[in-house]
């Protein structure tokens, strides 16, 4: 136990060390505090165009969630190593997919797009649907081999085959953490999406960087605000969700 707490101690300091500040003296924050003010009042000159652009970012998240999601989950099941519906070595090669899936951010894989497709929230919800992809395989996956298996051994012991029993057996068992998961990933990628705005992927990501560039900055508190709220309604819609199905 007392190696544990030194070894946690040491990655903390080192941590610390790595990312420490600049030298910053109380100029410094009088300027930044400077700097806020020019934020005030957020404007509404360009309020309708903003909204748009947060719908565009809405969609372009969840488009990213659903298209993972609808990838992922029967990927999900072929991965899990209870249901066993895939040999051994098949299913460590899915899994080592998901792995890969997950570890390439959504912006490496956006800017490569990007070059393909061109600027626009194509790219955004294809770098999104790849990363989610991955995700909610791997998080389903390790739910299906933690839930009960009584209804699915049941109806495999009936005759049906298995992905008839992990459909009507294994499917219902789990929904409500499909559920969570699904709104989860929907919350980051309109954050994903956002991030990937400010490099050429349309949304109101895209606009808070050109007002940020332009020194708009009333524009880019409005930007703010908006975003704020797209992420709240997001937040709300997902626990009234989950609450209807538990």
């Amino acid at each position: 136990m007392f190696v544990r707490v030194i070894l946690v101690s040491a990655l903390l300091v080192g941590a610390l060390l790595a990312t420490r500040p600049a030298t910053i003296g109380l100029g410094d924050i009088i300027d930044g505090v400077k700097f806020l003010r020019h934020w005030m009042p957020p404007s509404s000159q360009n309020l309708t165009v903003v909204l748009l652009a947060s719908m565009v970012t809405l969609s372009t998240a969840f488009l990213g969630a659903s298209v993972g999601l609808a990838i992922g989950l029967p990927l999900a099941f072929l991965a899990s190593s209870r249901l066993a519906m895939l040999p051994r070595p098949v299913m460590g090669i899915l899994r080592s997919t998901f792995v890969v899936l997950r570890s390439i951010p959504e912006i490496v894989v956006a800017l490569i797009l990007l070059v393909i497709f061109g600027p626009g929230p194509f790219s955004a919800v294809l770098a999104i649907s790849f990363h989610n992809c991955g995700v909610l395989a791997k998080l389903l996956a390790e739910r299906i081999d933690e839930a009960s298996h009584g209804t699915f051994e049941a109806l495999i012991a009936a005759g049906a085959p298995k992905s008839t029993a992990a459909t009507f057996g294994m499917l219902p068992e789990i929904w409500p953490s499909v559920l969570a998961q699904y709104f989860y990933r929907l919350e980051v990628g309109v954050r994903a999406s956002i991030a990937l705005g400010l490099i050429g992927a349309g949304g109101i990501g895209q606009q808070l960087i050109n007002h940020f560039k332009t020194f708009q900055y009333r524009e880019v508190s409005t930007d703010v605000l908006v975003i704020m709220i797209v992420i709240g309604i997001v937040d709300f819609i997902s626990i009234r969700m989950q609450r209807s199905y538990v």
